[in-house]
């Protein structure tokens, strides 16, 4: 009995991690769309 206790609560251990990884979660900042604002390479110009 003490292993199938030790297996179930490594298989919740598991699997709670891997929903924790996989969930979809909202909680991103709204930076929005960040132009850029650099130089273009000379030498893609050239093509």
């Amino acid at each position: 009995m003490n292993i199938m206790q030790w297996l179930s609560s490594a298989v919740e251990f598991v699997s709670e991690g891997i929903l924790e990884l996989f969930s979809s979660t909202d909680d991103y900042p709204a930076v929005g769309l960040q132009p850029y604002g650099g130089e273009i390479y000379a030498q893609w110009m050239d093509l």
